[in-house]
């Protein structure tokens, strides 16, 4: 649930330009996700917020066709 409110988000934030930019994204999403949550419970809301504002710091939203790899503050790294 996490993951599909933070791609709507994202979504609307940054439209995706093209399917592939979107599957990208999705991916880098997905790993995103399993990073920011910790064993045990998990509220939905704090990992949400969470989520989010990470993917601001590593800019999910925008990735590099020509390396393969996404955009974070001063250059291009892996997205996790």
């Amino acid at each position: 649930m996490v993951y599909e409110a933070a791609s709507a988000q994202l979504a609307a934030r940054h439209p995706p330009s093209n399917p592939d930019e979107e599957s990208v994204r999705q991916e880098a999403l997905k790993k995103l996700v399993f990073a920011c949550a910790q064993f045990g419970s998990v509220e939905f809301d704090a990992l949400l917020d969470k989520v989010l504002e990470q993917s601001d710091v590593m800019r999910i939203a925008e990735p590099s066709y020509s390396t393969g790899r996404v955009k974070a503050g001063g250059g291009e790294h892996n997205a996790l």
